[in-house]
């Protein structure tokens, strides 16, 4: 058999066949047409013969290679025999048809380009070569260019844009040969540098004697000394000298893109950029503080400087001798507030905030404290910090305003002065003489005390009916001590009660005026309105409470948490322990695997209760609603709990169901509305120790409001008064004398109010606790939706439960990576029948699906190594779309039966995987 050429061969006889049609053209020699179809259609370019009938006037297609027709997009067979100007009418005006002429004429090769437009913009650029084959042909063989010539505009135009985009952002590249120690920079630097163009070829030579020497020394050892293999970043900051000779600050970033054979960095690439005006910026701002520092030193009064947050960054040292304060302090971080008194804390901070929202604000008087206790009064004014256009802090003087103080006391006796003062404090302010008149009394007299202040200055009695009852008899005992007192302090607090009946805190303080002999002349008085500091502390105090029970309720949750989990843990450990002793009897093995089983439903049930609290709480527990009748879901719960109370040894108590006659149908999630029932009962048994336990629910309506309204009743210890506010609250536990060792974990009411209302219902309780008889009754609620009003196909899908049957041909793929679950799995579908083809990884199942048709059903772990279950799933569905797959999983994530469906999953059950329920879903789809 002939060898078939290679690609590259063929590609050698092409070019070599196209010179040699050159070679037969200057030389006037005819060409066979098996050489010319040969070198034609193996040609890599396009290839077009013409023939003229007439001299050169018109020209026709006598033959269009394999390659031109590709280019030209057209079918070579309809063409042939035509008039190129009617095919391609283009060329009339390309200037084409006119250089065919001209090779006709003289015989002579030319190359002509062609660029194409198509509405002023060009879609095509081509390079013909034309030849003279004869007298009345001419060949022209055209290269299509315009993937090149696009490259080529677009890399252009990226230069370009690079190049302005660098220009504008003061950037200019460079590069540094390690081996030679030689800098390569673009001409741009030195022409920013103020170099004329005839210098800069010279200066590109010796680039880097232009770089300071301390700075030149600095680079070229880190460059000399860094680790071999290791990529070599650098970004550092250096001076060039100008043309003026004054060093100018640059900033270079850029990394080695090259290493020799020993590991050795030898090119670097990067960028520079002028940076000499934010560096005399920085020195100016450092310049100004400076000077702004060593004035503030000088300065009478504290001067200091805050960030955002209030922390202190700079003060002069008279705040380290008025505060009392050292350095070290400042160093270990210091809040400005920390130098406000306690109670002049709230009103600095609002003052601060209107600050910073740009308020003008005056000189605001507080009380300062020192670090040892120390208060005086302050003035303290301020202003923003700004760097960048944004505030970055706090700026400002502080005043010792003690002396001024003292000097106002004095001034007082002035009464212009002291009218100044007086009249713009808030608080009520005034001054009365010795036989109880009113000297004065500011404008906040009337706001807070009212019309009658001045009375009730005057007029004991009248003061005696300004004071709300409740503190009258404790005021007017101290009121009638302190008279006996005037040259002393006096303080009161109590409530007042105004005209019109409104109740207010009142903050009272008097105390005594002297006259310059020392003589008690007057007494002054001071009065806050305080209701609303009051009315905070009674929330505090509130909150307080509120918190401190939630934290003990918390710690006895975590406490009996860790019973409750332990206590099953030593269960299913202490007898799985013992399961490994030889000499055990097959009845007591079978009693400890009940024990484990037992003990890890427990658990587990324990988990679920967690993880819906979790999800309720969070917003994410979703509803999944159903039609169903009622009657049927009650009668199984009976038949559960009737299990539940012979092992409880509970049979003396009569359990109870009452159903009504009607079958009613619900509409709601009844999933939910049996973990509801299964709360409320299991709390029922666990605080029934005689009589009876009952449990239904009846149909109901009011003011044309339908609902149905179930029930559990029992005659159990009852639900103390104190523990109704917190029966249904989380972590709220029902503890009484006779009832304190029972397990539970606090969350079973707090799980069924939240799924009663997410339900559309609520739920409630009556309970009484006597001599005689105790017990509790649990109400709940779900709306009722009337016949009319429900979706009759819906009703008429409620499905029988489907009969188990044996699986004697049914074949099941596991797709699983644990072994104690794949053997659970493989054990439990053999004992039922099945087939069971086992698979580890997602490509060992996707290859047992293509090898084997007979698969009837696949269960699917989700986390699996390397491809996981979702994308498994996919890929099986692609081979075989009617095979149904079960998702198995342990995340337990509230949204996880949404995601497998939407990944192509048939439906979902989730780990520890429930026997039952896993054999009803494979019947579904295998007898469905």
């Amino acid at each position: 058999m002939k060898k078939q050429l290679s690609y590259e061969q063929l590609e050698q006889k092409v070019v070599y066949l196209e010179q040699k049609l050159a070679a037969l053209n200057n030389n006037n020699f005819g060409i066979d047409n098996e050489h010319f179809f040969q070198i034609c259609e193996n040609s890599k370019n396009a290839i077009a013969l013409l023939k003229t009938p007439d001299n050169g006037k018109t020209f026709f297609i006598s033959y269009f290679n394999k390659k031109a027709e590709a280019i030209e997009n057209i079918n070579r067979k309809k063409i042939l025999g035509k008039k190129l100007i009617e095919t391609f009418p283009s060329i009339k005006n390309s200037g084409f048809l006119d250089a065919l002429k001209r090779v006709y004429q003289t015989g002579k090769t030319e190359e002509f380009p062609v660029v194409i437009y198509e509405n002023t913009r060009i879609i095509q650029w081509r390079h013909n070569y034309i030849y003279k084959l004869s007298d009345q042909e001419l060949v022209s063989i055209y290269i299509d260019e315009t993937d090149k010539k696009n490259k080529e505009f677009e890399l252009k135009e990226h230069r370009e844009k690079l190049h302005l985009a660098m220009e504008a952002a003061n950037y200019f590249s460079f590069e540094i040969n390690l081996r030679l120690l030689k800098i390569i920079t673009s001409e741009d630097v030195y022409e920013n540098l103020g170099y004329n163009k005839n210098e800069i070829p010279i200066l590109m030579i010796k680039a880097g004697s232009l770089i300071h020497p301390d700075d030149y020394r600095v680079i070229k050892k880190y460059l000399l000394t860094f680790p071999k293999n290791k990529p070599l970043e650098f970004n550092t900051e250096f001076r060039i000298k100008n043309k003026g000779g004054k060093w100018l600050w640059f900033i270079g970033t850029g990394k080695n893109t090259e290493w020799d054979n020993e590991g050795n960095p030898i090119k670097i690439v990067g960028l520079l950029k002028n940076i000499q005006k934010e560096k005399e910026s920085l020195l100016k701002i450092k310049e100004s503080e400076e000077k702004f520092k060593s004035l503030a030193t000088l300065l009478p009064e504290v001067v200091y400087e805050t960030d955002i947050n209030g922390n202190i960054t700079f003060v002069n040292l008279k705040a380290y001798e008025i505060f009392e304060y050292t350095p070290p302090d400042l160093q270990k971080g210091l809040n400005a507030l920390q130098m406000i008194a306690p109670e002049d804390i709230p009103r600095a901070k609002k003052n601060i905030k209107k600050v910073l929202e740009h308020e003008n604000t005056k000189g605001i008087e507080y009380t300062a404290i020192t670090k040892k206790g120390k208060r005086f009064p302050i003035l303290v004014y301020s202003n923003v910090i700004r760097r960048n256009n944004e505030v970055v802090g706090l700026r400002g003087i502080i005043v010792d305003i003690s002396e001024h103080k003292n000097m106002l006391e004095k001034l007082r006796r002035s009464e212009e002065n002291f009218h100044q003062l007086a009249d713009n404090i808030n608080d009520a302010f005034w001054l009365r003489s010795l036989n109880q008149k009113i000297v004065y009394a500011n404008p906040a007299c009337e706001k807070i005390v009212g019309k009658n202040f001045k009375r009730v200055f005057e007029d004991f009695s009248e003061y005696e009916n300004w004071i709300h009852p409740d503190d009258k008899e404790d005021i007017i005992k101290k009121r009638t001590e302190n008279f006996k007192h005037p040259e002393t302090i006096h303080h009161y607090e109590h409530r007042i009660v105004r005209p019109g009946g409104q109740i207010r805190w009142v903050w009272i303080r008097t105390f005594p005026v002297f006259n310059e002999k020392g003589e008690l002349y007057r007494r002054a008085g001071i009065a806050s309105d305080i209701t609303e500091q009051k009315h905070l502390l009674e929330q505090l105090t509130i909150a307080k409470e509120k918190a401190e029970e939630s934290d003990r309720l918390k710690s006895a949750f975590l406490a009996n948490m860790s019973h409750e989990i332990r206590t099953p843990m030593n269960g299913i450990l202490g007898f799985a322990e013992l399961l490994r002793d030889s000499f055990i009897t097959s009845e007591e093995k079978e009693t400890y695997l009940k024990i484990i089983n037992s003990n890890g439903k427990q658990l587990l049930s324990l988990i679920d209760d967690i993880i819906d609290i979790a999800k309720i709480e969070a917003g994410q527990l979703n509803i999944n609603k159903s039609y169903a009748y009622i009657n049927p879901i009650l009668d199984e719960i009976y038949l559960l709990f009737r299990r539940e109370q012979k092992r409880l040894n509970k049979e003396h108590i009569d359990f109870i169901l009452e159903n009504p006659d009607d079958n009613y149908q619900i509409f709601t999630d009844i999933i939910r509305l049996k973990q509801i029932f299964n709360n409320l009962l299991n709390n029922a048994f666990k605080f029934t120790e005689k009589g009876f336990i009952k449990f239904g629910y009846q149909a109901i309506e009011e003011d044309g409001v339908g609902y149905f309204r179930f029930f559990v009743s029992d005659t159990g210890a009852g639900i103390p008064q104190e523990m109704a506010s917190i029966i249904f609250k989380r972590f709220g536990q029902l503890k009484t004398k006779n009832y304190k060792n029972y397990h539970g974990t606090g969350l079973g009411l707090t799980i069924s109010k939240g799924l009663t209302e997410l339900l559309g219902g609520e739920i409630w309780f009556d309970s009484k606790i006597d001599n005689h008889t105790c017990g509790s009754t649990f109400y709940f609620t779900i709306p009722l939706i009337k016949n009319s009003e429900m979706n009759m196909e819906h009703i008429d899908k409620i499905e029988n439960e489907i009969i188990m049957k044996k699986w004697a041909y049914l074949k099941i793929l596991v797709v699983e990576d644990d072994e104690d679950n794949l053997e659970f799995l493989k054990r439990l579908l053999q004992k039922n029948g099945a087939t069971v083809e086992i698979a580890t990884t997602g490509e060992e199942a996707i290859e047992l699906v293509k090898k084997d048709k007979s698969i009837n059903i696949v269960l699917m772990d989700i986390r699996l190594p390397n491809m996981d279950g979702f994308e498994t799933t996919q890929k099986i569905k692609a081979i075989n779309p009617n095979i149904p797959v079960i998702a198995q999983t342990a995340y337990a994530q509230y949204n996880d039966r949404e995601i497998c469906l939407k990944s192509g999953c048939d439906d979902y059950i989730a780990k520890p995987l429930n026997k039952d329920v896993l054999f009803k879903k494979i019947n579904h789809y295998i007898y469905k």
